[in-house]
């Protein structure tokens, strides 16, 4: 256990010995790689459902491109086959709905992700069991290398910059799936009139989706390079 003294002011302060400093930094390591472990994790399981959205997005938007080609087009197949072009629209429709569905599935999956990564800040972020006081916490925080350099603070605040650009980005994408499942929502009814204007609003919603301005990649690759260079460096000397 940790021995206390005298902080001089009636608080108790830990006396930090080398068992303890190595405890101490081995706690440390242990939360700064499980963190790793979920944004590399997350990272992945992001990154195909960012793929897989945009596909089905981009699906919803092309079929309302087609319905409204169908629905203007004087060709005469729809004067030769009774009822070829309602029977075709009705499908677009249908295959509406199904990309809309697809959609929320990949926005969901992109929710999960963020859960990982609020996992990995939450796991740096839990209080220590090893019976420190908060100043003398606070001190090796700042200070006492996890690997090699960089102390605890540098980890927490990288990471916090990656979780909280992930959140913006979740919910730049909540506004996209919004305007999507509008549409497909309106296609349903007898009155559905695509225009240009349609066509440019998705394109640019498509374009939000496809970007993720709200990703600081800086702030990503920061987070995992610090551990990855320090770890190396650890390990190596």
């Amino acid at each position: 256990a940790a021995s206390a003294t005298d902080g001089g002011d009636g608080g108790m302060t830990t006396e930090c010995t080398p068992s303890l400093l190595a405890r101490h930094q081995q706690h440390w390591q242990r939360k700064v790689r499980r963190c790793a472990g979920k944004v590399k994790e997350a990272a992945r399981a992001w990154q195909d459902a960012q793929s897989s959205g945009l596909q089905s997005a981009n699906a919803l938007a092309n079929d309302v491109v087609l319905f409204r080609a169908l629905a203007e087009s004087k060709g005469e197949i729809f004067e030769r086959v009774d009822g070829l072009r309602s029977a075709s629209l009705a499908k677009l429709k249908r295959r509406a709905q199904n990309h809309e569905a697809m959609t929320q599935a990949s926005f969901d999956a992109l929710a999960q992700s963020l859960d990982l990564i609020q996992e990995g800040e939450r796991a740096l972020l839990e209080a220590s069991s090893l019976g420190i006081d908060p100043g003398t916490s606070r001190r090796l925080e700042a200070s006492q290398p996890v690997f090699w350099t960089a102390a605890p603070s540098a980890y927490v605040k990288k990471m916090a910059q990656v979780a909280a650009c992930y959140a913006r980005e979740l919910e730049a994408k909540r506004e996209v799936l919004r305007f999507l499942a509008q549409v497909a929502g309106e296609m349903q009814g007898h009155g559905f009139n695509p225009t240009e204007a349609l066509d440019d609003k998705l394109k640019v919603h498509l374009v939000v989706w496809m970007l993720e301005p709200e990703i600081d990649l800086k702030s990503v690759q920061e987070f995992e390079e610090l551990y990855s260079v320090e770890n190396k460096l650890c390990k190596r000397y």
